[in-house]
């Protein structure tokens, strides 16, 4: 799970339409440095899921780092730095979606708390 840092105020700083355009831009991003076989998908607001399929919990915090830095890194169109927080985590055989997504959720709202632009493992 990813979420963009401190959205709302790209959206008060620079309107509703930079706002769309920032979420089209990490989404572009984002999917040119995942694998094909790998699934992006928006969350709901600023907050986006990538499934990393056939891939232990070491391969998942690797990319997710990557990521975050490869964002941070990034010039947006806004012309201000955009950065985002992680929580990763790995299904567990036979466990609920539920507890799956809650995990990552952890780890999303940890990174946060902490102090944004990383990424939390749980």
């Amino acid at each position: 799970m990813l979420d963009i840092d401190h959205f709302k105020e790209v959206n008060d700083a620079f309107g509703h339409l930079a706002g769309d355009t920032v979420l089209k831009e990490i989404s572009a991003l984002i999917n040119t440095h995942i694998r094909e076989s790998d699934i992006l998908s928006r969350w709901g607001g600023e907050e986006f899921a990538i499934l990393i399929l056939e891939a232990d919990l070491t391969v998942a915090n690797t990319v997710a780092r990557n990521l975050c830095k490869l964002v941070a890194q990034h010039r947006f169109s806004i012309k201000r730095q955009v950065t985002c927080s992680f929580g990763v985590t790995s299904y567990k055989p036979g466990e609920k979606i539920t507890k799956f997504i809650g995990r990552a959720d952890k780890g999303l709202y940890q990174a946060k708390k902490g102090g944004r632009n990383q990424v939390v493992v749980k």
